[in-house]
């Protein structure tokens, strides 16, 4: 590990023979050609603490010029970052986009860094001389530095907030579970630290599906976890295999371990578990119909109330309902829901104006097993398949505020 280890991002750079020559430091001496006239320049790896992005820096503009073609997966193949002390190309390079901005080449990784991992960068000057048709001796082709991202003394501060759902009564074929985070986490450890227990402490086998990337919001803070949709869909190998991850009746636990570290490699305060018991399989869809609207009165900033038949889906109960005015324009407010998911509540910017308004609720609207408003997820394969005949893309609901008594 070099002795610049410490610093977040790899730099290579191609500068000219004042800089001294020092190959243990990653460097390599280049005579590059152009008309004929040779011009040596030093290539050398160093970490830049500017903004966390990897940057080839200085380089000559002719060879950028020629270099400007080359593909995005071409650029992974010259200057890969992996993480690890070694490089493994079995194993993928660090995703992200290469870009030349002037005479800098930048590598913007897909996700930040994680404090306190280690990463090995490699630059491949033979590839560059070849795909740009630039003759050159080397002395070193390919140049490689590792170093590991300083970690902040470990301060437990981060907390579960939020589990979605809410209720402790859960159907047996539910779909997925919510995580709130009260800060930014790391990603590629969920499946390690979040698992689903018995009461007796037995872990569920295989409950989720594991998916990579996983389903994080952009600010790391929500993570979704869907349990395996082939153990649910009646008719699929692995539901025939495997059956439901949760059988009706029993207790389980959702568990968020202490270990699972945040952005900034530290741990949660403390160990998180959700306790739930297992009712019968929702397999219908959201009755619309038995909802109960209470409207407000004008010329305030009371709530609308709409109060459900049953839980639903809390990602998409905060975006798939709109109020409208008359003319179709959307009403300006915010969205409160509660009682376990079972009541959406809508308070306006400005106060209520007697007339005429509808909720519109987009029928990908979900309950907590994943059925829509005019669609369910799991029909059974081994009878005639469900059909949609009154499917619309949205419900409306119809809202009067009259206009305020006088006197009041």
């Amino acid at each position: 590990m070099g002795s610049i280890s410490w610093l977040i991002a790899f730099v290579v750079v191609l500068l000219g023979p004042t800089i001294p020559f020092n190959t243990s430091a990653g460097f390599s001496s280049v005579a590059w050609a152009f008309d004929e006239k040779p011009a040596e320049v030093l290539v050398y790896l160093r970490p830049n603490t500017s903004d966390g992005t990897f940057e080839v820096i200085g380089v000559l503009p002719e060879i950028l010029a020629k270099a400007a073609d080359l593909s995005q997966q071409r650029w992974q193949t010259l200057f890969p970052v992996f993480t690890g002390e070694v490089v493994d190309k079995t194993k993928p390079a660090i995703l992200g986009i290469y870009q030349i901005n002037g005479q800098r080449i930048g590598f913007q990784p897909r996700f930040p860094l994680i404090k306190g991992a280690t990463y090995t960068a490699q630059f491949d000057l033979g590839l560059l001389a070849k795909w740009t048709g630039i003759t050159t001796p080397i002395s070193q082709p390919v140049l490689s530095e590792t170093f590991t991202l300083p970690k902040p003394p470990t301060v437990a501060t981060t907390t579960v907030s939020h589990i979605f759902p809410s209720a402790n009564q859960l159907p047996e074929n539910l779909l997925k579970f919510y995580i709130h985070f009260s800060a930014p986490m790391q990603r590629g450890q969920i499946y390690q630290y979040i698992y689903l227990q018995d009461r007796e402490g037995n872990r569920v086998d295989r409950p989720f599906l594991e998916l990579e990337p996983e389903l994080w919001d952009p600010k790391t803070r929500r993570v979704t976890i869907f349990f395996h949709p082939g153990r649910i869909k009646r008719g699929l190998r692995l539901h025939e295999d495997l059956g439901l991850a949760l059988h009706v009746g029993k207790q389980y636990q959702l568990v968020i371990d202490q270990n699972i570290q945040d952005e900034n490699g530290n741990p949660l305060v403390e160990t998180v578990r959700k306790n739930f018991h297992v009712i019968e399989p929702d397999r219908t869809s959201p009755n619309y119909k038995s909802w109960n609207l209470t409207a407000p009165t004008s010329g305030t900033h009371d709530p609308v109330i709409l109060t459900l038949s049953e839980s639903l889906d809390r990602a998409l109960l905060g975006r798939m309902l709109d109020i409208q005015d008359a003319n179709g324009g959307s009403i300006g407010g915010s969205v409160h829901i509660s009682l376990a998911e079972t009541q959406w509540r809508f308070e306006p910017q400005k106060p209520w104006s007697p007339g005429t308004y509808s909720i519109q609720v987009n029928t990908i609207l979900e309950d907590l097993a994943g059925n829509q408003l005019h669609r369910l997820f799991d029909v059974d394969l081994q009878n005639k398949p469900q059909t949609h005949s009154e499917e619309k893309t949205y419900i409306t609901l119809s809202l009067e505020i009259a206009p305020k008594q006088s006197g009041r």
